[in-house]
């Protein structure tokens, strides 16, 4: 029996108590529970749980979870967000698909619970744009598949251990931290498997719920998340030798370039007519904000 690492990266929130819950009662055996925290009060109800706690200095997803890779015993890291709740099977699920040598990332079904009633100008969005933004797995998959894109959501995730000296950790200048809605980190771990010729399962057993609380039902939270949304795509892609090339080509133009566009799209989003374009716009700031932090 292979043994797990459960890592949580937490900012102290109230759902981690339940997320901790819901670790202790898991139905596989072999595993421990690391949860990287920023202060003494989170340490104090990990270890209340009997988990291990690492302190964190800073809050950043990314360099929480790539301290728990480092600190972790298990030949198989498991990653769940502090506002998720593991189906009692989760770990059972995830790990028997790791009997096939070739597959390093296993992945499964992220579904929401929301913690408060959705405005109605929230029940307009596409699916993929109100679920999504707030973390749902869109994949209509009915069995366990393997993958070829980067379609797994990091409060879902596993990776095996040894492949992260073929690949690397998650790249921290990715992900969420205070003061922004950063992410991509886990898109960009999972195109770096996948270029590397391994394979990436989804399991759709394997199953965690996602406490979605009021805070993040309001205009201004799925404007703020578009936003940063553009901003680490572009962040994303910046290695990539075409986009390195674009940047270099002319800093002075590309940035005068990108003020014009900026303002432009600014007054285009005083004028939209529904959340929909706002949240399109929205997203194109932040994609000009990222480029013009690059020249």
């Amino acid at each position: 029996m292979a043994q797990i690492s459960v890592v949580v990266p937490t900012i102290g929130r109230k759902t981690l108590v339940e997320c901790l819950k819901s670790l202790k009662e898991q139905s596989y055996e072999n595993y421990e529970v690391i949860v990287v925290g920023l202060s003494k009060e989170t340490e104090s109800i990990v270890n209340s749980f009997g988990f291990n706690f690492l302190f964190s200095p800073i809050s950043s997803a990314s360099r929480q979870r790539n301290l728990g890779i480092e600190n972790a015993k298990g030949e198989i890291i498991v990653f769940i967000d502090d506002d998720a709740i593991a189906d009692k099977e989760w770990l059972s699920h995830l790990v028997k698909h790791y009997k096939n040598e070739g597959v390093a990332c296993v992945g499964g079904k992220v579904i929401l619970k929301i913690l408060g009633k959705v405005p109605e100008f929230l029940k307009d969005l596409p699916a993929g744009i109100f679920k999504g933004f707030i973390g749902e797995t869109l994949l209509e998959f009915a069995n366990h598949t393997v993958i070829d894109k980067p379609l797994l959501w990091a409060s879902n995730f596993s990776v095996k251990k040894s492949i992260f000296a073929k690949v690397g950790l998650f790249d921290e200048e990715l992900g969420r931290s205070a003061g922004n809605l950063m992410g991509e980190e886990e898109t960009d771990l999972q195109r770096r498997i996948l270029k590397e010729g391994f394979k990436i399962v989804y399991d759709p057993n394997a199953i965690v719920t996602h406490l979605v609380d009021e805070e993040r039902l309001t205009k201004l939270w799925f404007l703020e998340r578009s936003f940063w949304q553009g901003y680490s795509e572009v962040l994303r892609i910046k290695k990539a030798e075409n986009f390195k090339k674009l940047l270099e080509s002319g800093n002075s133009t590309l940035k005068f370039m990108s003020f014009i566009k900026f303002m432009e799209i600014v007054f285009e989003l005083v004028g939209s007519t529904t959340l929909e374009k706002e949240i399109d716009k929205a997203k194109k700031l932040g994609r000009i904000a990222a480029i013009s932090s690059l020249i």
